[in-house]
């Protein structure tokens, strides 16, 4: 249950009155176990032969009360005597409700009223006739109506009746959406009446006839004119919506009507705020009604909750919050506890917070509970827009420059006579991709400051970086690898400086010797990325710091909420910068025209190492001109000897 400050006045009680009739208006209306019958009017009460029934007229007039109908029942029965010679008498009487107004008679000689209180005797001439007429009444309660008419009970007056007749009437007219169930459909039927009526027939079935009581039907059908009017406002349409609501509670409503009628009040509501959205009453009708139809679910819920503020904001300024608003939050608050939907929860809890500030530490705690869920779960950009939302955005600063911008870093270097080639992978962290492609950035600047030619590429969530830089001679070299260095921020994230570190080697030789028949290659480095190292390590303090801070006990529940998940923040940034020091390598290798095989060396991250390797190249090329005078000092000596052999011969 929600905190409730102690109050000495209630400033917005009218909002508070309003909404409490809202929700009584919605419960359901108390119904009959069945429908309510209605007087068969007189029947015989003894033996009916030779006399026989000539028609039945039952005529029943809807009447509107305060809480539902009545319905006046007026019925007539003529009764004939087929015997020609004799007189007969007959007795009737009236079952069901007390009748009054019995009156007796002929067809053709008029009714006068009867004297005694019943049964009544009926006398019939020979081949005469006798008409008696009687009022009763029946009442229903609520908005609908449930009559039904049984012609089952007029046997007594025989098998087989002459003709019979039931007449609904509606003085003010009936429209077809108001009634809901007709059964059988009637004979006739006008703007005010339904009639039922048949002649020579078996006195069998019933009638069954639902339908909303006018007293509820005609306030709603005026409402609806109001509002469909040009000059409809707030009030037209808070109007229309009440005369709605105690038909979207009556129990027994079919079910589709009951959705039609909500979408309609939904909408009449919806436009009083948009016609009056100043005036704290439209807000709250809405908010009633929404929470009236809620049941639990938590998205009404928290429209309720949204309107219900919004009401709250259009008070006096520091009034104190309404029961009604504090309710809903409750049924709101359950509702997401009970669908686990945490979001949910933490808006419904800013709302305490605003019109309570004495639920803080409930607050505090909800959210401290969503971001430490959050971080476990890996989701730390989701976690952080958690702690923004429920502490602000002051309270993540602090831990900013401890965050990793990078989730892995991975490089290549390549050596080769006049140019250095690096090409660098870095993978940004989740929800800093913007923060990573900053100090990448930065980084490219700086390279191209310092003569190198730099290519930055973006693609599948990875930022890629190629760097040439041309050299003479090392000196030139490491002097370019030095001005990147010196020109990044002490603060650079450890990644950068693992790439400034590389292009600014402590030594690099590479020189050639030429011999007679090879080269004497030679290739030397002092490869240094241990100030990689030394940016993480002061990173790592300075979480052990903060770590240290947030450890400490404390007798306040809210900055002890704030503490728990920055524990939990700085678990997973140390975690993310060991992770990124742990994938990290570095491949350095030589490049030489042919095909050759060369070693290439891998260093980890913050490792120092000498790399040194040299070879000869041999040029074959080089022995040609030698092998030229060899041939032909050969070709003399045979060509020589040649010549002496034939001299002799």
């Amino acid at each position: 249950m929600t905190k409730l400050r102690p109050s000495a006045q209630t400033l917005l009680s009218a909002f508070a009155t309003l909404s409490m009739l809202l929700v009584a208006a919605a419960s359901p209306w108390p119904v009959a176990a069945g429908p309510t019958a209605i007087p068969q009017g007189p029947v015989p009460t003894g033996e009916l032969k030779p006399v026989e029934l000539s028609y039945i007229a039952i005529d029943a007039t809807v009447i509107p009360t305060a809480g539902g109908a009545t319905v006046r029942v007026v019925s007539r029965a003529r009764l004939r005597n087929t015997d020609k010679r004799a007189a007969y008498q007959r007795a009737v009487s009236f079952p069901g409700p007390a009748v009054s107004g019995v009156r007796v008679g002929t067809q053709n000689g008029g009714l006068a009223p009867a004297t005694n209180a019943g049964p009544w005797t009926l006398s019939l001439p020979a081949d005469g006739d006798a008409v008696i007429e009687g009022t009763q009444e029946i009442a229903t309660n609520g908005p609908l109506a449930d009559l039904q008419f049984d012609w089952s009970t007029l046997k007594p007056w025989g098998a087989t009746l002459a003709a019979g007749r039931l007449t609904l009437h509606f003085p003010d007219g009936v429209d077809s959406d108001q009634l809901l169930t007709v059964d059988p459909a009637p004979t006739a039927r006008d703007t005010t009446q339904l009639t039922w009526s048949y002649e020579k027939f078996q006195p069998s079935g019933s009638i069954h006839l639902f339908f909303v009581a006018p007293s509820y039907w005609q306030p709603l059908h005026r409402a609806r004119q109001a509002a469909a009017g040009e000059k409809a406002g707030a009030a037209e349409y808070l109007a229309l919506a009440a005369a709605l609501r105690p038909l979207i509670g009556a129990e027994d409503m079919p079910e589709s009507v009951t959705h039609t009628l909500q979408a309609e009040a939904l909408a009449a509501l919806e436009h009083a705020v948009a016609a009056a959205p100043k005036d704290p009453r439209t807000h709250q009708g809405l908010a009633g009604f929404l929470q009236s139809q809620a049941k639990g679910d938590p998205a009404l819920l928290a429209r309720a909750v949204a309107e219900f503020k919004a009401a709250y904001d259009l008070g006096p300024t520091g009034a104190v919050p309404d029961p009604p608003l504090l309710a809903a939050i409750d049924d709101l608050i359950a509702a997401c506890r009970r669908t686990n939907d945490t979001q949910g929860l933490l808006r419904a809890l800013d709302v305490v917070q605003a019109v309570d500030p004495s639920n803080g530490p409930q607050r505090a705690t909800a959210y401290a509970d969503l971001a430490v869920s959050q971080l476990n779960a890996g989701q730390e950009a989701d976690a952080e827009a958690t702690i923004v939302a429920g502490f602000g955005q002051a309270a993540l600063d602090p831990y900013a420059l401890l965050r990793p911008h990078f989730r892995s870093v991975t490089g290549e270097v390549e050596m080769e006579s006049g140019r250095r080639i690096m090409r660098f992978s870095l993978v940004p962290a989740p929800g800093v991709e913007k923060a990573a492609e900053a100090d990448v950035a930065l980084l490219a600047g700086a390279l191209g400051r310092s003569g190198g030619e730099v290519i930055s590429t973006s693609a599948d969530g990875t930022l890629r970086i190629e760097v040439t830089i041309p050299f003479d001679d090392a000196r030139q070299l490491a002097a370019a690898g030095q001005a990147v260095s010196g020109s990044l921020p002490s603060d650079a994230d450890p990644a950068i400086v693992l790439i400034a570190a590389v292009a600014a080697p402590a030594r690099v030789d590479l020189s050639a010797s030429q011999g007679l028949r090879s080269d004497r290659l030679t290739y030397a480095e002092s490869a240094n990325l241990s100030p990689a190292q030394a940016a993480l390590q002061a990173r790592l303090d300075q979480i052990r710091y903060a770590r240290a801070e947030a450890e400490a006990s404390i007798d306040n529940p809210i900055e002890m909420a704030r503490r728990r998940w920055a524990l939990a923040l700085l678990g997973r940034y140390e975690d993310g910068w060991r992770a990124l020091a742990q994938g990290c390598r570095v491949t350095y290798r030589m490049l030489l025209p042919g095909n050759y095989v060369l070693p290439q060396w891998a260093l980890a991250w913050g490792e120092a190492r000498e790399i040194g390797w040299s070879t000869n190249i041999p040029h074959a090329q080089r022995l040609w001109p030698f092998a030229g005078a060899a041939i032909v000092v050969l070709l003399g000596v045979v060509l020589g000897a040649a010549l002496a052999r034939r001299r002799r011969a």
